[in-house]
């Protein structure tokens, strides 16, 4: 009987190595079925069940082959992998110790109990058990191997090339091994050596997943996209919860904008990693990118609630109360982070930017530069810098701020656009042209780098590639889609339809682009004007418009709308037609005699000095009242204020002087301010929607420029194809008003004369 069990387990061994483990657990219970309490066939058999995955079971047969036989240090060493399989770490660890004190010099228990230790995060207690191993096993390479992972995990990254490096001098096919050189040489950046690694682990083992994952990293770091997927739905069809396969095609997703897809991803690996910081804040980003604001916020106030003091967390709910305008709450939040973490990138990038658009450009400043104290390289923190050294007009320090952050990162749209701006800025504007050009070529819908290339060309004249251009402004930063319920143009035939002109950005831009409503008319359809409640009872008074109203008031029935600026786009129409129109602004008679008496008789010149002061090129276009006082004493002239809402500081410069008649508080709306420039000689002002007004009016205006004018004013010519009563005074450097006034002065005293 006994030799005939010596027989059945070497039979069963052989099927057991060869793989054939149905036909070996098949012996081994017929062995059972003799001996019930054979400690070899029972410590086998649970090393089936261990193989297949019935643990339970497992762990079962294994107790009773060490009670059986105590001193068994094979069962007791396989029955702690079994016993980690199940979680139970503690009866693990002690199987393993019974292992390593029956037989003296047994390496694989030591490794196995450091393979415990890692999976507990004690990795110190690890590398001493690896190193226990290697003492009575120094050729072991699978314990070279363990070692080199959590030598990773140490940040001891030259030692974990070495450890993989000496596992793979003892098994040179050890497809685990070079996939874990692999990784140190991607985390050093060293992507071909890494992909080269990670293929001679598929060389010995095709079926390594995590090989062909890292695989898809390195092609996603690559943007080849379309192979990065496929390395990663490679190993999902295999491995369904297989993390890092998981979070590679979320990230590759998302890097290709398909954020829905990506939201997806992040969200089944959140279900695989439910305390994933990194995974709360990527699906967080993308709904904030998405503008789900509240999803956002849950998120990040998920991630808080695990650790309460995570700068990058604090930092992302900022920017969700950023998006919702409580920037008092989101700037706290900023400053929340840097408590916890002084060179936090994100924290201090987004402090500097809500900062900035608060108009704090100073403190924005200080946090810019103090993200390049801790960061020197960061492309971000000179970009930013750049930025905000352009809105206080210190350009040339811009502009090396920005080329540095061209340095350090070339493929930067960004970077791109802002040099662009200050180029456009300091009148380059081929370079300024080719900035553009370039970032759009990286980046194919940067609508902001299109629209400002088509401001230049607008200036430039070149109208049908300007006019085309100009359309992308709706996708553009800083620009906010109307969100109407008429559809939108199509260009058909106008006749008996209705059709609505709603206003856009300022009020000089309506005045402007209204002049287009007539062709409409021409062509039979009947046109509704939607504007500001300021412009409403001016533009009523214009022929070819059948009706007028003003949000938030009234919304009429149509049957298309036409943003106003987008006309000349969708029209046949051409430099010679703009200024046809004109007049096509008038005074009411009843207002215009009731300010007659107020304005008195003798000749008269209109003044207006600031404009809009929440304009992003406000500083540029206004002037300190200070440089109008040459004029002041000039006769027969009277100066008639039509400044709103002028300080007490700029009506002071007017004070004590009997010709100058400050009539801004007259001035409830354009219609009020229409009537007074009707009767006026002549109006001088800076580039403001009064300037437009005079114009439509057939007014003599003459508009302040700074040296480099916004796109409506061309280049080099002193008149408006838009306004043919209009002269334009340029600064020939930059900020010299007085040069400007100068001229402006001999003008005036050319008119007087004659």
């Amino acid at each position: 009987m006994q030799a005939n069990t010596q027989q059945d387990m070497a039979l069963a061994l052989s099927h057991h190595q060869g793989g054939r483990l149905a036909q070996a657990a098949d012996i081994y219970q017929r062995i059972l079925r003799h001996d019930p309490h054979h400690p070899d066939a029972l410590h086998l058999l649970g090393v089936i069940a261990h193989q297949t995955g019935r643990f339970e079971e497992a762990e079962t047969l294994m107790a009773q082959a060490v009670a059986k036989k105590p001193d068994f240090a094979e069962a007791w060493n396989n029955r702690g992998l079994v016993l980690q399989a199940l979680g139970r770490w503690d009866q693990a660890m002690a199987s393993f110790s019974q292992a390593i004190t029956i037989r003296h010099g047994f390496a694989e228990p030591f490794n196995n109990m450091g393979n415990g230790f890692k999976m507990m995060g004690q990795w110190d207690k690890a590398l001493a058990h690896y190193q226990q191993a290697l003492v009575f096993r120094p050729t072991f390479a699978e314990v070279f191997n363990n070692m080199g992972l959590v030598l990773q995990l140490l940040g001891r990254v030259d030692e974990a090339a070495s450890a993989f490096e000496q596992a793979l001098s003892i098994t040179p096919g050890f497809s685990d091994a070079w996939n874990g050189l692999g990784t140190v040489l991607h985390g050093r950046g060293q992507r071909s050596a890494a992909a080269s690694c990670y293929r001679r682990a598929l060389e010995a083992n095709p079926g390594n997943l995590d090989a062909i994952a890292n695989l898809g990293h390195i092609a996603g770091d690559e943007k080849r996209f379309e192979e990065a997927e496929g390395c990663f739905r490679r190993v999902l069809q295999h491995f369904p919860n297989h993390v890092s396969a998981h979070q590679g095609l979320a990230d590759t997703l998302r890097q290709q904008g398909r954020r829905e897809e990506a939201i997806s991803g992040y969200r089944k690996l959140l279900t695989l990693t439910p305390d994933s910081m990194e995974t709360l804040a990527n699906l967080g980003h993308l709904y904030l990118e998405q503008g789900t604001l509240d999803a956002a916020e849950s998120c990040y106030r998920q991630g808080l609630i695990r650790n309460p003091a995570d700068p990058g967390m604090l930092s992302n709910l900022g920017a969700v109360l950023e998006k919702r305008g409580d920037w008092e709450s989101a700037i706290t939040l900023f400053r929340q982070a840097l408590s916890y973490q002084p060179d936090h990138r994100d924290a201090l990038l987004n402090l500097g930017h809500t900062l900035h658009r608060r108009d704090r450009p100073m403190e924005a400043m200080a946090q810019y530069q103090c993200l390049l104290h801790h960061d020197p390289d960061n492309p971000q923190g000179w970009c930013s810098l750049g930025t905000v050294l352009e809105s206080l007009g210190r350009l040339e320090e811009a502009l090396s701020a920005l080329d540095r952050a061209l340095h350090f990162r070339a493929d930067y749209p960004e970077a791109l656009l802002n040099r662009g701006n200050v180029l456009q800025s300091l009148g380059r504007l081929d370079e300024a042209l080719a900035d553009y050009h370039q970032a759009v070529r990286m980046q194919p819908d940067f609508a902001t780098a299109i629209y400002n290339e088509s401001l230049i060309h607008l200036k430039r004249g070149n109208f049908d590639i300007g006019w085309s251009q100009f359309e992308w402004r709706w996708r553009a930063e800083g620009f906010r889609a109307f969100g109407l319920p008429h559809p939108l143009w199509d260009q058909s035939d106008v006749s008996g339809r209705t059709i609505l002109l709603h206003c856009e950005q300022g009020h000089g831009d309506s005045i402007q682009f209204l002049r287009f409503a007539p062709w409409l008319k021409r062509r039979g359809a009947r046109v509704i004007v939607l504007c500001p409640e300021a412009l409403g009872t001016l533009f009523r008074g214009v022929a070819d418009i059948d009706q007028v109203e003003w949000w938030p008031h009234l919304l009429p029935a149509c049957d298309f709308r036409i943003p106003l600026m987008s006309l000349p786009a969708m029209l046949p129409i051409s430099e010679d037609d703009f200024g046809t129109p004109v007049p096509y602004l008038y005074a009411d008679p009843i207002k215009h005699r009731s300010f007659s008496d107020h304005l008195g008789v003798g000749k008269k010149v209109g003044l207006v000095w600031r404009g809009d002061a929440t304009h992003q090129n406000d500083h540029n276009r206004s002037m300190d009242p200070v440089w109008l006082q040459p004029l002041l004493d000039m006769t027969p002239w009277r100066f008639i204020l039509l400044q709103k809402d002028a300080s007490p500081q700029d009506l002071s410069v007017f004070a004590d002087r009997p010709q100058v008649l400050d009539c801004s508080p007259l001035l409830k709306d354009f219609s009020d301010t229409a009537a007074i420039v009707a009767q006026l000689d002549l109006v001088i002002t800076v580039d403001t929607a009064v300037a437009h007004l005079a114009g439509a009016m057939g007014r003599r205006v003459w508009v302040l420029l700074p040296q480099v004018a916004d796109w409506r004013w061309l280049l080099d010519r002193d008149d408006s194809p838009w306004y043919p009563t209009m002269r334009l005074f340029r600064q020939t450097s930059r900020g010299d008003w007085a040069g400007v006034l100068s001229r402006v002065r001999k003008s005036l005293d050319s008119l007087t004369s004659g």
